[in-house]
């Protein structure tokens, strides 16, 4: 199942931010938002679970954007 998924790649995290930049680096307000794009980025370092990744990716972003909710885990 998906909580059990990790990821192989090593560099996966670089490839993917500079995904997001090519795209949207010209949008308004990306100057606003990067920083902490590449802060929550930075805190997966310890993260090799896709599903646990996800998962903070979603509750960090949530935050950032002052959506306070309690998210759960379907397998619970």
């Amino acid at each position: 199942s998906i909580n059990e998924v990790c990821s192989s790649s090593t560099d996966w995290k670089s490839r993917h931010l500079d995904t997001l930049y090519g795209l949207y680096s010209s949008a308004d307000n990306f100057k606003d938002v990067w920083p902490d794009i590449k802060e929550i980025f930075g805190e997966i370092n310890q993260l090799n679970n896709i599903s646990h990744i996800n998962s903070m990716l979603i509750i960090k972003i949530a935050d950032q954007l002052g959506i306070q909710s309690d998210f759960q885990y379907s397998s619970q």
